[in-house]
């Protein structure tokens, strides 16, 4: 799959409305207080919680167009994204990058 990560890229200009771009996110929670006991894990585990995961790309895609990155996030073809509690020794953050489709070619059959 033809892509290029946007990331440092980035020059303070706008993506074109038409250019297509896939969002790859990993939203880090806090870790609850009863989950930093010696027999839980040290690392990041899935969280099954609300917010749910759909509301959570919405307000991370909603920052990025008001960043004014994009125009729309209609531009968003794809999403690829994870929700977990932190390790124990982690802080909550969204680590995101958005990588634009490039001559790309959409085969879709028909089912």
């Amino acid at each position: 799959m033809a892509q290029k990560w946007i990331g440092i890229q980035w020059n303070m200009t706008q993506l074109e409305t038409e250019i297509p771009v896939k969002l790859v996110a990993q939203f880090i929670h806090k870790r609850p207080k009863n989950r930093y006991r010696k027999k839980d894990p040290d690392e990041r585990y899935f969280k099954t919680t609300s917010p749910d995961l759909d509301n959570l790309e919405k307000i991370l895609l909603d920052s990025i167009v008001y960043a004014k990155v994009m125009k729309d996030d209609s531009q968003v073809v794809a999403i690829e994204s994870l929700d977990y509690y932190g390790a124990k020794d982690e802080d909550p953050h969204v680590e995101f990058e958005l990588w634009i489709y490039q001559n790309e070619i959409l085969n879709i059959e028909t089912l």
